[in-house]
């Protein structure tokens, strides 16, 4: 019983519920001739997407991250982590290990390996990360999996009318008034030259 009051408080906090029993503490003047408590309307609250039901989509834009950089497919160029987020180190240190570790062993990296780092990556990446990740990845594929256009994309990701559609989301998401080019800027763990 006390567990689930735990949770209770738990939830209350990451979104953002009103707590009731404070009601008492309210002044009088902040309540109705009903007696009721004046909270912002619904569709002004910020409803943060639960983390669990971001990181499968995100997992899928950061599989294709990790093997078009390990690959070599995309030439990013050399990447200072002085100049990144928390999060685009992480990424890019993930990428160093996996290529330390296809050329100790002169492999292919198993696709177990990308897997397993990946999901790591998704236990440790900030929410606002995951959001993004998955705004990018529903873009192209609205069951989250990993498609040609996402890898096309992360490939090269300059294309205008995807940044658009995916800061239109964030922005429906997170209630937050960010511009187009700040939005962009702050995709550094996509470890494009151009975005760091």
């Amino acid at each position: 019983m006390v567990e689930d009051a735990h949770k209770g408080d738990y939830y209350k906090e990451k979104w953002q519920l009103p707590n009731y029993k404070a009601f008492d503490q309210i002044p009088r003047q902040n309540r109705d001739s009903n007696s009721r408590i004046h909270f912002k309307k619904r569709q002004d609250l910020p409803m943060a997407i639960p983390t669990f039901f971001l990181q499968g989509a995100a997992a899928s834009a950061l599989q294709t991250i990790l093997k078009l950089r390990v690959e070599g497919v995309t030439k990013y160029g050399k990447i200072s982590d002085k100049e990144i987020s928390e999060d685009a180190t992480l990424v890019l240190k993930a990428c160093e290990a996996l290529q330390k570790t296809r050329d100790q062993e002169h492999v292919i990296l198993d696709e177990g390996i990308v897997c397993a780092c990946t999901k790591t990556l998704v236990q440790t990446l900030s929410h606002t990360t995951l959001l993004k990740l998955a705004l990018i990845t529903w873009h192209f594929d609205a069951s989250g999996e990993p498609s040609e256009g996402l890898s096309r994309f992360l490939r090269q990701p300059g294309n205008s009318a995807v940044w658009e559609a995916v800061h239109s989301g964030y922005r429906q998401s997170e209630k937050k008034d960010v511009s187009l080019q700040s939005f962009k800027i702050s995709h550094d763990f996509l470890l494009w030259p151009a975005l760091c």
